[in-house]
C-alpha cells in the first residue's frame, strides 16, 4: 500500500498473529512493505526516461502519477495525526516522486493536464481541510478511508489503458516496472494487513491493487511485453 499502518488494537492483533506465523516471518512482514513501496515510487523513472526520448508519452495514463502525489501527501497528513513515523517517513518520498513523475508527464504529452492538476489540488486540499477542521479521531478516520480510494486509483490508473492493449494487441501503453513493483508491493502490505494487524485499511485497498495488477500481468502474458521503440 505506501499507505497506512493503522495501530489501534495493534498489540492484540500482534500476539494473535504471532502465534499463527513463525517470528522471522512476522519481523519480514513489518519492513518488507515500506521497503516494497519504495520501488513502486520508483518504478516510473523508466518511463519517464522513455517519454524524454520520444518527447512524448503516447497512450500511457496520467492517473497512476497523480494519483501517486494525493496519495503520497495524505498518508503523510494520516501519519502526522497519528503520530506515527512508520506511516510518514515512506509516503514523503511518495508525494516527491509522484509530483516530478507529473510534472514531466505534463511536460510531454499532448493531452491536456488541467483535469489532472485540479485532482492533485482537490485531493490534497481535501486531506488538509479534513486535518484542520474535524476532530483528530474523525479526521484519520475520513482521510484513512479516502487513501484506501486513491491507493486503488493509483495502482488500477494503467488499466485505463487496456481497450488501447487489446485494440493494438500490444501492452506498449502499459509500465512494465511499474505493474511488477505494485504487485509485489501489494503482496507485501496485503500480507501485513491480514496476518500481522488484521486491518482493513491495510489489506483491503491493496487486495485491489492485487488485483489490478494481476490483470495488468495477465495481459503481458496474452500480448507480450511491451515493444521497444
Amino acid at each position: 500500500m505506501c499507505g497506512s499502518l493503522p495501530i489501534t488494537a495493534i498489540s492484540s492483533a500482534e500476539t494473535a498473529s504471532n502465534v499463527a506465523l513463525p517470528a522471522a516471518m512476522v519481523t519480514f512482514l513489518k519492513f518488507a512493505p515500506p521497503i516494497a513501496c519504495q520501488f513502486v515510487f520508483l518504478a516510473p523513472l523508466a518511463a519517464m526516461k522513455q517519454f524524454k526520448v520520444d518527447n512524448s508519452t503516447g497512450d500511457v495514463s496520467a492517473i497512476p502519477y497523480a494519483a501517486m502525489t494525493v496519495n503520497g501527501a495524505l498518508w503523510v497528513m494520516y501519519g502526522l495525526l497519528k503520530s506515527d513515523p512508520t506511516i510518514i517517513l515512506p509516503n514523503v518520498s511518495g508525494f516527491f516522486f509522484g509530483a516530478y513523475y507529473t510534472y514531466t508527464y505534463g511536460r510531454y504529452t499532448q493531452k491536456s493536464m488541467a483535469p489532472y492538476y485540479g485532482g492533485i489540488v482537490a485531493g490534497i486540499g481535501f486531506c488538509a481541510s479534513v486535518a484542520a477542521m474535524m476532530e483528530n479521531a474523525a479526521a484519520i478516520n475520513t482521510i484513512g478511508l479516502f487513501g484506501c480510494g486513491i491507493v486503488a486509483v493509483m495502482f488500477g490508473g494503467p488499466l485505463g489503458a487496456i481497450k488501447t492493449v487489446i485494440n493494438d494487441e500490444n501492452t506498449n501503453s502499459l509500465p512494465v516496472a511499474f505493474t511488477v513493483a505494485t504487485f509485489v508491493n501489494c503482496v507485501c502490505w496485503s500480507s501485513y494487513g491480514w496476518f500481522v494487524i488484521d486491518d482493513i485499511y491495510v489489506w483491503g485497498p491493496n487486495l485491489a491493487g492485487l488485483s489490478a495488477s494481476i490483470a495488468q500481468l495477465s495481459l503481458y502474458a496474452k500480448y507480450g511485453l511491451p515493444q521497444k521503440r
